[in-house]
């Protein structure tokens, strides 16, 4: 979620569409250009009505088809094709719903998860969770799940369990205003400033949203929340 967290809010509607190009993005300092990623996408159809605002993100549409491949630092490679009758889908952060009807089929595969569909029909399986069946959906991404920490809702739960209050400032302190940048050979990109999530590689990521998700709880007495560490 470090692509779009501070994306602006934005809607627009189509009646009718196309497009067909390649793309090609890499750390660059604006939303959706962080991660690198490129491909090539064709898609057409007929009514499009889209809202989206940092990482949330709804989306309608009528009959429609495309194709495509691409490849991205975390995601992997995916190559897919689809015929949709219509579909209606929304998104937070790691959490996306879909319903509608489709025959998309397609694989995508990574070094954390394998994602296959035949006729709308499917699974993802690693970090990325997702189950489809005709063209409805329900996926959970952990990939991004230390990007979802909101560093003020951490520290109001660390104080509800009991942590110094010293010590819940220095964590803030430690989320907050983070620069950073990426090198690869002698190329630096241009720095970029966070306030949200917890550092990728950091020793005290796991243990932070662990605490952060410590009163998630099941809605209903015949579910079960296991959480799996590994």
């Amino acid at each position: 979620m470090i692509d779009t967290y501070d994306r602006d809010g934005k809607a627009f509607t189509s009646g009718t569409y196309s497009h067909a190009g390649t793309y090609a993005d890499a750390f660059e300092n604006e939303p959706g250009k962080r991660v690198p990623k490129a491909g090539a996408v064709a898609r057409a159809g007929v009514g499009l009505a889209r809202a989206e605002w940092s990482v949330f993100q709804a989306e309608a549409k009528g009959p429609n088809a495309s194709a495509g491949a691409g490849a991205s630092l975390t995601q992997g490679v995916k190559a897919f094709a689809s015929a949709e009758l219509a579909s209606a889908s929304a998104s937070a952060g790691p959490v996306k719903a879909k319903v509608g009807l489709a025959l998309d089929t397609g694989v995508g595969i990574s070094p954390t998860h394998v994602e296959a569909k035949v006729l709308g029909t499917g699974f993802s399986f690693g970090q990325k969770m997702g189950i489809s069946l005709f063209g409805s959906s329900l996926e959970f991404n952990l990939c991004s799940a230390f990007n979802t920490v909101i560093p003020d809702k951490l520290i109001l739960k660390l104080h509800n369990l009991g942590l110094p209050s010293s010590l819940c400032h220095w964590i803030r302190d430690f989320l907050t205003n983070r620069p950073q940048v990426v090198r690869i050979g002698d190329n630096t990109s241009s720095t970029l400033v966070l306030s949200t999530g917890t550092p990728q590689g950091c020793v005290l990521s796991p243990a932070l949203f662990t605490l952060f998700t410590s009163d998630c709880s099941a809605i209903h007495s015949t579910n079960t929340i296991v959480k799996v560490c590994r």
